[in-house]
């Protein structure tokens, strides 16, 4: 696969400005801006989503209407007088994780138009009404693997329904796809000519990181000579010609009880100059990283953080898996991410770090 840097992250940003180019006549029609559209809308959404009783599109499609809340809001495609598509931005979408919003919803486009790259039409504009109203992140459920990606969502774990059934959790970091579709940073893989720059880079960063033992860029030199170094998933992103961040993906094993083994990736370490932090380009490493991880096949990556901060990119606690580390550190800070829903259905046994 050829991967164009931070393409994972930035093709949203950039869809809605050739899509013009193809789409005539379609335009997406925001139902606040014209709420005279309401009772119509309301049919069509949930005539593509018969599963949903119609008074629950009804009740929340008009009450959004006039609602001071920036949330919810619904938007339909249409070819002239025709609804041909529709999607909405809400609170939440039937699914327990209450802590994340805004989500995208009820998207469809009629089978007529389909392959015109009119859903990316629709989840661009989602995309923008939620920045605009000071979001950061979008999220979506779907059991769709392989296709919300291309948009630069990521998946970040399952969620539960009402009725029970796990869900599949994906999200959009917009502020991160943002950075790097301005175009001032590049990510891209280490090259050899750059190791030098790279360790002088890993030991300055952590010289004012909050938690640090000094040997950061060795350790990255260690995983770098070691057998699991994957040079694919060792990034650095430039700015001016300059490194200014650096992150590594290698491969890791983890032992269960009965002897056997599977491979697994660690995530360290993650450097970011103090002058180019706050403006979520250590996010945009990470998931750019973990974006190229997927598409490589790999499905679980561990790390030892602070949960408070790796927590919003998938990572939970890998003692709910029963996996366990040597050594004293404390388990709520060795942590797990899967790459795909069901990345770690062999759970259990011990991760090396070394």
């Amino acid at each position: 696969m050829t991967y164009t840097a931070g393409a994972g992250l930035c093709i949203l940003l950039i869809i809605g400005c050739y899509m013009e180019i193809y789409t005539g006549n379609i335009e997406v029609v925001s139902l606040r801006e014209e709420p005279w559209r309401a009772a119509e809308a309301v049919a069509y959404i949930s005539s593509c989503w018969a599963e949903v009783p119609f008074e629950v599109y009804d009740d929340c499609v008009t009450e959004s209407l006039y609602t001071p809340s920036s949330l919810p809001r619904w938007f339909v495609l249409t070819d002239g007088d025709d609804m041909v598509g529709c999607v909405g931005l809400l609170t939440n979408d039937f699914i327990s994780r209450m802590d994340l919003y805004p989500w995208v919803c009820a998207l469809y486009v009629d089978e007529a138009y389909r392959g015109r790259g009119l859903a990316g039409k629709l989840l661009e504009r989602c995309r923008r009404e939620a920045w605009q109203a000071g979001y950061g992140a979008l999220y979506l459920t779907t059991e769709l693997r392989g296709y919300y990606e291309r948009f630069g969502f990521r998946y970040i774990g399952n969620g539960f329904q009402p009725w029970g059934e796990a869900a599949c959790i994906y999200r959009l970091d917009m502020k991160a796809a943002r950075l790097l579709a301005d175009g001032e940073y590049t990510v891209r893989p280490e090259r050899q000519s750059d190791y030098g720059e790279v360790y002088d880079l890993i030991r300055t960063a952590f010289e004012s990181a909050r938690v640090k033992d000094g040997s950061e860029q060795d350790f990255a030199v260690m995983l770098r000579e070691g057998d699991g170094y994957v040079p694919e998933l060792a990034l650095v992103a430039e700015y001016g010609g300059r490194l200014v961040a650096h992150i590594m993906l290698t491969e890791t094993v983890v032992r269960q009880p009965d002897g056997e083994e599977w491979r697994g990736l660690l995530l360290a370490p993650v450097s970011v100059l103090k002058e180019h932090r706050g403006k979520a380009l250590g996010a945009a490493v990470i998931e750019e990283a973990l974006s190229r991880a997927a598409a490589m096949g790999f499905g679980v990556v561990f790390l030892v953080g602070d949960p408070g901060y790796y927590h919003r990119f998938g990572f939970r606690s890998a003692e709910r898996y029963g996996i366990t580390t040597r050594g004293d550190i404390p388990s709520r800070h060795v942590m797990v991410c899967e790459l795909y829903s069901g990345a770690l259905s062999k759970s259990g046994g011990q991760v090396d770090f070394c």
